[in-house]
């Protein structure tokens, strides 16, 4: 199993990386800053209220904040945040409809969870991540 996880991230980053980027070009204080405020709530159901009532700012611009930032998480080996990002960035996705979005949070949630080991964790973010982009194209 060692041996096939490998593989299949190679395999998954070399089909996925070059579909969709998550940058924006011009960044929205508001957004940048309701991205923050998520970050940094503890609670998923404080989490979940601050959606609800902050509709107007759940758009592809905020799930694209969430994932660079949960890259930004990544490359400085803190997995924990990076699996938070990316798991809001997941959320927002689905409430704005984002297909994109949550395909590319899916795939980064299968790379944070596999960078700790969790193969089968991994896995199934990829193979969601897979049926993501397929609704996509």
């Amino acid at each position: 199993m060692r041996c096939v996880f490998p593989l299949i991230l190679i395999l998954c980053l070399a089909v996925f990386a070059p579909t969709l980027k998550a940058q924006s070009p011009t960044p929205n204080p508001a957004v940048e800053k309701f991205a923050d405020i998520l970050l940094n709530t503890q609670s998923e159901e404080e989490r979940r209220g601050l959606l609800v009532a902050r509709k107007d700012l759940v758009n592809v611009e905020l799930g694209q904040n969430l994932i660079a930032q949960g890259r930004k998480f990544m490359g400085e080996n803190d997995f924990p945040r990076a699996e938070k990002a990316f798991t809001v960035a997941l959320q927002v996705g689905e409430i704005a409809d984002d297909k994109a979005s949550v395909a590319l949070a899916l795939r980064s949630l299968g790379s944070v969870n596999g960078r700790q080991g969790n193969v089968k964790k991994a896995l199934n973010f990829f193979e969601r991540a897979a049926t993501a982009y397929e609704v996509i194209k």
